[in-house]
Protein backbone atom coordinates (compact mmCIF):
# COMPACT_ATOMS: atom_id res chain seq x y z
CA UNK A 1 0.00 0.00 0.00
CA UNK A 2 3.00 2.27 0.91
CA UNK A 3 4.30 1.91 -2.55
CA UNK A 4 1.24 2.29 -4.25
CA UNK A 5 0.30 6.01 -2.53
CA UNK A 6 4.12 6.75 -3.20
CA UNK A 7 3.90 6.29 -6.80
CA UNK A 8 0.19 7.98 -7.10
CA UNK A 9 2.14 10.81 -5.11
CA UNK A 10 4.95 11.24 -7.45
CA UNK A 11 3.08 10.52 -10.50
CA UNK A 12 0.74 13.50 -9.45
CA UNK A 13 3.53 15.98 -8.89
CA UNK A 14 4.75 15.03 -12.46
CA UNK A 15 1.51 16.10 -14.06
CA UNK A 16 1.30 19.17 -11.83
CA UNK A 17 4.43 20.02 -13.27
CA UNK A 18 3.26 19.19 -16.48
CA UNK A 19 0.44 21.91 -16.17
CA UNK A 20 2.90 24.61 -14.50
CA UNK A 21 5.41 23.65 -17.26
CA UNK A 22 2.60 24.06 -20.02
CA UNK A 23 0.83 27.18 -19.03
CA UNK A 24 4.54 28.99 -18.55
CA UNK A 25 5.54 28.38 -22.31
CA UNK A 26 1.91 29.72 -23.06
CA UNK A 27 2.06 32.53 -21.06
CA UNK A 28 5.54 33.53 -22.50
CA UNK A 29 4.96 32.59 -25.97
CA UNK A 30 2.02 35.24 -25.64
CA UNK A 31 4.43 37.81 -24.02
CA UNK A 32 6.60 37.91 -26.87
CA UNK A 33 3.65 37.42 -29.91
CA UNK A 34 2.53 40.12 -27.70
CA UNK A 35 6.02 42.17 -27.91
CA UNK A 36 8.10 41.28 -31.68
CA UNK A 37 5.16 40.39 -33.82
CA UNK A 38 2.37 42.41 -33.42
CA UNK A 39 4.57 45.04 -31.25
CA UNK A 40 1.99 46.02 -28.99
CA UNK A 41 4.63 47.76 -27.08
CA UNK A 42 5.50 50.58 -28.85
CA UNK A 43 3.05 53.68 -29.82
CA UNK A 44 2.48 53.59 -33.62
CA UNK A 45 1.91 57.16 -34.48
CA UNK A 46 0.68 56.57 -37.59
CA UNK A 47 -2.21 54.39 -37.12
CA UNK A 48 -3.11 56.18 -33.73
CA UNK A 49 -2.08 53.33 -32.16
CA UNK A 50 -1.63 53.55 -28.30
CA UNK A 51 0.87 51.32 -26.61
CA UNK A 52 0.10 48.47 -23.94
CA UNK A 53 1.03 49.82 -20.42
CA UNK A 54 0.64 46.49 -18.73
CA UNK A 55 0.45 42.95 -19.83
CA UNK A 56 -0.44 41.78 -16.62
CA UNK A 57 -3.98 41.17 -17.50
CA UNK A 58 -3.74 39.47 -21.10
CA UNK A 59 -1.26 37.20 -19.79
CA UNK A 60 -3.13 36.06 -16.53
CA UNK A 61 -6.44 35.32 -19.14
CA UNK A 62 -3.88 33.16 -21.13
CA UNK A 63 -2.56 31.62 -18.46
CA UNK A 64 -5.93 30.43 -16.35
CA UNK A 65 -7.23 29.25 -19.60
CA UNK A 66 -4.69 27.21 -20.60
CA UNK A 67 -4.45 25.61 -17.05
CA UNK A 68 -7.53 24.78 -17.59
CA UNK A 69 -7.68 22.96 -21.15
CA UNK A 70 -3.82 21.66 -19.85
CA UNK A 71 -6.16 20.16 -16.48
CA UNK A 72 -8.67 18.88 -19.23
CA UNK A 73 -6.13 17.04 -20.92
CA UNK A 74 -3.51 15.74 -18.30
CA UNK A 75 -6.58 14.47 -16.36
CA UNK A 76 -6.96 12.28 -19.08
CA UNK A 77 -3.27 11.38 -18.15
CA UNK A 78 -3.72 11.09 -14.85
CA UNK A 79 -6.79 8.23 -15.05
CA UNK A 80 -4.40 6.34 -17.33
CA UNK A 81 -1.73 6.56 -14.74
CA UNK A 82 -4.05 5.74 -11.56
CA UNK A 83 -5.67 2.92 -13.97
CA UNK A 84 -1.81 1.50 -14.61
CA UNK A 85 -0.64 1.55 -10.61
CA UNK A 86 -3.78 -0.05 -9.92
CA UNK A 87 -3.32 -2.95 -12.22
CA UNK A 88 0.73 -3.29 -10.52
CA UNK A 89 -0.61 -3.00 -7.03
CA UNK A 90 -2.71 -5.81 -8.11
CA UNK A 91 -0.33 -8.04 -9.54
Amino acid sequence: MAKFTFAQLIAKMFILLGKVGIVAGNVVSCYYIMKLVFKDFEDDPATDDQAVTSAVAPLVVVGVITFLVASLFIGILDTVVLALLTCVAID
